[in-house]
């Protein structure tokens, strides 16, 4: 019996040893498991995220690394004499560098160091607590680390992706752009996986647009849309082709777009793409090509910001091309219909304002011309475009709905690259102009106030409008020519003259300036000087060589030095010094722009 009793008493607890061991085991590894698949999930979402300007996590890998770190220390906890401990203690140290933990991190990395030289993590921890250092604000320090780990030539394509990565921030900490982007190329190289190489173009592209350097960028927006998701593919594609119109590669563009309206995985996009493509036709100089593109996509679309820009659009050919005022306002009123507080619904209702004050004030030299002597009351309301009910309603952005990311595609254009950009869109209406040296009324009078408006003002600023508001040069000049000749004595004169010097400088309008106005401050050549009228036009050359930049700080140096040699615009000469000092980094060049502008103004306030 008793021996029956001790067979049955070893069948029951050898199972429940056994089942006892591997639950223990189950839940250990489960443990483990938990952590390492929440940290993978994290890098996943991390290295898959569009590249912000701020350094934030997205939310959900905080989240998951937030679980890796709990279900590690579990491990550590409950189990340290178990296999995975290494993993956990890694896993840690990740996840706490990645949360920008980096005192947790580092302490992590310097066990594996001290407590596992076994581990295959070793090795790794090396490089990540240099990157650690880096982080804590020891960039030499880290830079002798992976020195020394260099010196050992390590071939693992991990170890090389994550040297290159500490060694372009590095360079980025340093300033040095050219080794930024040689050790990001590097590490794409080296990327063991697409998440990996996503992220690094995706960094690629966003430090090469902060430089302005498009070329660079398009080059890497390619590279990332044959490694990313498809979101983000089929974004960088879409803002390829707003830089390759930048650029200029037009034919280029055509094909492309032409490639893409056939895939289906960009159906999402093709109002933006056929948007583009109009764009690109504009740009070229195919007008009337821009024009169909843009007529059928309103025909066929409606209620959409892409709609409201193709109207935008049509508006400004017909206004600036034909300058057939009737049609700009009837196409800049469909825009504002369709999406009002989109982007270009609100370009549209600053272009409408501007045709009204130009052509009220076209109206008003007719009044003035034939009753010069009669006060003209002038209610300001008149210079503005006047909306309807209907529009009023619309100025609720409850009323409308805005795609963000087509927002971000249209804010990321340089508006300055837009063929028809207004390049002193800071040039507001002055009412003041017409007054005659009087003070304009305050809010809290009447406004409707009687007012001499003289029809030299006017004429000056009708021509001014012709010239800065709407690019007709030759209709500005002759408004000009009518203010110097019909009016010789006139204020504006000398302003007008000036100007007309400026775009005819072989003919005798600087003569006149000389010798009818001899004191004028049209004739002081230092346009440094804020209270010379001058400036206010120097200003606007100033602006548009600054505007070059989002093609290329080369182009903006080129135009500055050309106002500087061309147009003796002295501080001219020493903001191409600024350039090639702070954004091109040639200091030769930065030293021989300051010399020369030293050297010939050395009484200047800048020459210090």
């Amino acid at each position: 019996m008793q021996s029956t009793f001790n067979h049955l008493k070893h069948n029951i607890l050898l199972p429940l040893i056994l089942f006892s061991i591997f639950s223990f085991s189950c839940v250990y590894f489960n443990t483990f498991y938990n952590a390492e698949t929440s940290f993978k999930k994290a890098m996943k979402i991390i290295e898959e995220s569009p590249i912000l300007d701020t350094d934030d996590l997205p939310s959900q890998s905080k989240k998951l690394l937030g679980e890796a770190i709990e279900n590690s220390q579990l491990v550590l906890k409950e189990f340290p004499e178990s296999k995975y401990v290494d993993d956990a203690v890694f896993i840690i140290a990740k996840a706490s560098f990645l949360r920008d933990e980096v005192a947790v991190a580092e302490k992590h990395f310097n066990l594996i160091l001290r407590d596992y030289p076994e581990s295959k993590f070793h090795s790794l921890s090396e490089i990540w607590l240099a990157y650690t250092h880096f982080r804590m604000g020891m960039v030499d320090s880290a830079q002798t680390e992976i020195t020394a780990i260099l010196e050992s030539d390590p071939k693992n394509k991990e170890k090389l992706y994550l040297i290159h990565n500490v060694l372009a921030e590095i360079a980025l900490e340093k300033d040095s752009i050219q080794h930024v982007f040689e050790q990001y190329e590097l590490a794409a190289e080296n990327a063991p996986a697409n998440s990996k190489k996503t992220a690094t173009y995706g960094k690629l592209v966003k430090i090469a647009e902060k430089n302005q350097d498009k070329e660079r960028a398009s080059l890497y927006l390619e590279a990332l849309g044959e490694v990313a998701p498809d979101k983000i593919r089929i974004d960088s594609k879409m803002q390829w082709i707003i830089y390759q119109r930048e650029l200029g590669n037009y034919d280029k563009i055509i094909n492309e777009i032409a490639s893409m309206l056939g895939l289906s995985e960009f159906a999402s996009e093709y109002m933006q793409l056929e948007l583009e493509l109009g764009k690109v036709y504009m740009d070229k100089g195919d007008i009337s090509i821009a024009k169909d593109i843009f007529s059928q996509m309103v025909e066929v679309y409606s209620k959409k910001n892409e709609t409201a820009e193709a109207y935008y659009h049509l508006g400004f050919m017909a206004l600036m091309d034909d300058f057939n005022l009737d049609l700009a306002i009837e196409y800049f009123e469909k825009s504002k219909k369709e999406k009002s507080q989109s982007k270009y619904g609100k370009e549209s209702k600053a272009l409408l304002n501007k045709i009204t004050r130009f052509e009220n004030l076209q109206s008003l030299y007719k009044e003035v011309v034939k009753n010069p002597d009669e006060e003209v009351e002038i209610d300001k309301s008149d210079f503005e475009y006047k909306e309807d009910e209907d529009d009023l309603k619309n100025e609720n952005p409850e009323h409308e709905i805005v795609d963000e990311r087509d927002d971000k595609i249209e804010e990321d254009a340089d508006p300055n690259n837009e063929r028809y950009r207004d390049f002193r869109n800071q040039m507001e209406f002055n009412m003041g102009g017409m007054l005659s040296g009087k003070d304009m009324p305050s809010q809290n009078e009447d406004k409707m106030s009687p007012v001499s408006a003289s029809p030299d003002s006017v004429l000056f600023m009708i021509g001014e409008m012709l010239l800065y508001d709407f690019n007709r040069l030759e209709l500005s000049l002759e408004k000009f020519k009518s203010l110097a000749e019909e009016y010789p004595h006139s204020g504006f004169a000398p302003q007008a003259l000036y100007v007309l010097s400026y775009f005819e400088p072989h003919a005798d309008w600087r003569m006149q300036l000389e010798t009818g106005f001899p004191n004028s401050s049209f004739l002081i050549t230092d346009s440094t000087q804020a209270d010379s009228p001058l400036y206010d036009l120097i200003e606007s050359r100033r602006d548009y060589a600054w505007s070059l930049v989002n093609n290329s700080y080369e182009e903006s140096y080129e135009e500055f030095i050309r106002l500087y040699e061309e147009e003796q615009d002295t501080l001219a000469g020493y903001i191409s010094g600024f350039i090639s000092d702070y954004y091109l980094n040639d200091l030769e060049r930065a030293v021989k722009n300051y010399q020369i502008f030293s050297d010939s103004f050395p009484n200047h306030s800048y020459s210090p």
